[in-house]
C-alpha cells in the first residue's frame, strides 16, 4: 500500500509540474507576444511621421546609446523589415502559445482524471 501512495504522489507532482510550467511558458509567450505587437505599432507609427517628411530631412538612426545620421530612405526600409519581422515573429508566437495552451488543457484534464481515480490522495489533498 505505501508503494502505491509513492506511485501516486510521484504521478501527482509530475501533473503538478506540467501544469506549472506550461502556465509559466504561456504567460512567457504571452509577454513576448506584447512586446512584438509592441515593436510593430512603433514602427509603422514612425513610419507613419517619416514618410510625409522632404527626402532632404535629417533623420538618425539609434545605434546603442549613440545616433548616427542616416538617408530616410534607409531608416524607411528599416523601419519596414523591422514591422515584417515583429508581424512574422506575432504570428510564431500566437501559434506558439496555442500549442501551449492545449498542453496546459491536457494536463489540466489528466490531473482532474488522476484525482477522480484515486479518491484516497485527493481526500490527503483537500480537506474537507
Amino acid at each position: 500500500m505505501g508503494d502505491i501512495d509513492e506511485k501516486e504522489k510521484h504521478t501527482f507532482l509530475e501533473l503538478q509540474d506540467k501544469i506549472i510550467d506550461a502556465h509559466a511558458r504561456s504567460k512567457t509567450l504571452t509577454h513576448q507576444n506584447m512586446l512584438k505587437e509592441r515593436g510593430f505599432k512603433e514602427s509603422m507609427l514612425i513610419t507613419e511621421e517619416l514618410k510625409p517628411m522632404p527626402d532632404d530631412t535629417k533623420t538618425y538612426r539609434a545605434v546603442g546609446r549613440a545616433y548616427f545620421c542616416s538617408p530616410k530612405s534607409n531608416i524607411l526600409s528599416q523601419l519596414e523589415k523591422d514591422a515584417s519581422q515583429c508581424k512574422s515573429d506575432i504570428e510564431h508566437l500566437t501559434t506558439s502559445r496555442k500549442v501551449v495552451e492545449k498542453e496546459l488543457q491536457e494536463a489540466e484534464k489528466n490531473m482532474r482524471e488522476f484525482l477522480e481515480s484515486s479518491p484516497a490522495l485527493a481526500a490527503k489533498l483537500v480537506p474537507g
